[in-house]
């Protein structure tokens, strides 16, 4: 029993010992290679933090274990973090120098750096000092832009309202010479326009109400149209009952 005990803290110990040694190094590799520590560590905090709550029997049986690993990995991924925090201001502060430097010795390529770098209200204020005949003739030529903008905004606009008046103006129903009703834009017509205006005439007649057409159609097993106005509003069967043409308003 004690030499399973002794065996188990024997494994333990070596599990412990190796981590911390891959942990300095990792440590130290954190201040060279703080992006790939970074990417590393997160992995790694993801991979542990199941195992902290049921370690796995033939590894790591103590929790304590994996919690001391799991400490060790965010020292390392904050490490990491502030090394490459530290590297990024330091390499603007580095880049602002050497503008700085560049703005003294050769203003030409202080503006060329500026533009290439896309920091546009900088370059237009170092041009406002250092060449303010260019600037003048920059802030024109902008000027200019902004107003060949709005012009084609205004065309677009034009254009579209153009465009909807004439769908809009497609879209109504249209006169039909020598005859009381209108033709919508899709209209279906199968008989004789006389036919339409006659079937028409029987549905106003009958109270009804039908200013526009949309489908004029004869039925299929008796005598008989379907008559549909008014876009899609009112449908009437007239069908032909014993000699009389009778209204039917299909509800």
């Amino acid at each position: 029993m004690k030499s399973e005990k002794q065996t188990r803290l024997k494994k333990l110990g070596t599990i412990a010992g190796g981590t911390l040694v891959v942990g300095l190094i990792a440590y130290v590799l954190a201040g060279i290679y703080p992006t790939m520590l970074m990417i590393a560590t997160f992995i790694a905090f993801v991979v542990l933090t199941p195992l902290f709550f049921k370690p796995p029997y033939r590894l790591m049986r103590s929790q304590l274990l994996v919690f001391g690993m799991l400490i060790l990995t965010l020292t390392i991924m904050v490490r990491a973090v502030t090394v490459s925090t530290l590297q990024d201001a330091e390499l603007k502060a580095e880049q602002a120098r050497e503008l700085e430097i560049l703005k003294t010795i050769n203003p030409a390529a202080y503006l060329d750096e500026l533009k290439t770098q896309g920091r546009n209200k900088e370059w237009l204020a170092a041009m406002k000092n250092l060449r303010p005949d260019e600037y003048v003739a920059e802030m024109a030529r902008r000027d200019e832009q902004a107003k060949q903008e709005v012009a084609r905004k205004a065309e677009r606009a034009k254009a579209e309202a153009n465009r909807k008046a004439i769908e809009a103006a497609e879209a109504r129903p249209k006169s039909v010479p020598g005859h009381t009703f209108k033709l919508e834009k899709d209209a279906q017509i199968a008989t004789s326009m006389q036919a339409v205006q006659e079937a028409v005439n029987l549905v106003r007649a009958r109270g009804y109400r039908c200013d526009s057409v949309l489908i004029m159609s004869k039925m299929a097993f008796k005598r008989g149209y379907t008559l549909i106005c008014n876009k899609t509003s009112y449908e009437y069967d007239i069908v032909d009952q014993g000699g009389n043409w009778v209204v039917q308003y299909v509800d």
